[in-house]
């Protein structure tokens, strides 16, 4: 009974853990990873739980296992959208620089960073969105070239 339920404690956090990585706003691939690392973590809890010959054994290896599960970090953001968003960033920023050498009136200038900052929103949006690492290169790669074709 005792393995039972340190067993039951390691798939509670299992359990836990997962059901934040679901909530959070990664790419399908990188909440992949994550629940690869939880999954590892209840293999080896479960194993040591199995080979514990003593109650305290059991015990350490349900709160080992417990606290491993625990420090798999779920990441606030997501690293490849940041990134998708950085290079969005920098297009805007190089037509803008270009917009604002050009030898257009103000009122020409400001018209085209209006048409830069609308792309520049859309793409930050689609790549919000974005559930798959696919999706999100894809929605950089538009939106870059949105921006670019500004004229």
């Amino acid at each position: 009974a005792t393995k039972d339920a340190a067993k039951n404690a390691i798939d509670q956090a299992a359990k836990a853990k997962n059901d934040a990585i679901d909530k959070s706003n990664l790419t399908a691939e990188e909440k992949a990873d994550l629940k690869k690392q939880v999954s590892d973590e209840v293999t080896k809890a479960q194993a040591a739980i199995d080979a514990a010959t003593k109650d305290a054994d059991v015990t350490t290896a349900k709160n080992t296992g417990v606290g491993k599960i625990n420090d798999v970090n779920v990441p606030t953001t997501s690293a490849t959208k940041d990134a998708a968003k950085n290079a969005i960033d920098q297009a805007a920023k190089a037509k803008n620089d270009a917009i604002d050498k050009s030898n257009l009136t103000a009122e020409e200038k400001a018209d085209l960073k209006k048409q830069v900052s609308d792309e520049v929103t859309k793409a930050q949006a689609a790549i919000d969105a974005a559930t798959k690492d696919a999706d999100v290169t894809t929605a950089k790669n538009t939106g870059v070239g949105k921006i670019n074709d500004v004229n």
